[in-house]
């Protein structure tokens, strides 16, 4: 639950960044593909899944 809620901590952290300020957290591409690894190792419910891409996606 701790690499969910990183890995979500980071989307938002990104998305707060100014136009050409650079984010210590994962880059756009890479929030997806943490979210993806999680939900493969059963870390993380579908419906939760679909709940946090969605605001991954909704930050870009």
């Amino acid at each position: 639950m701790n690499d969910i809620n990183a890995a979500c901590a980071a989307a938002s952290v990104a998305s707060a960044q100014p136009s050409g300020g650079h984010s210590a957290g994962p880059s756009i591409e890479a929030r997806p593909r943490t979210l993806t690894d999680l939900k493969d190792k059963g870390l993380v419910a579908p419906a939760e899944y679909e709940s946090r891409r969605n605001e991954i996606l909704a930050n870009i």
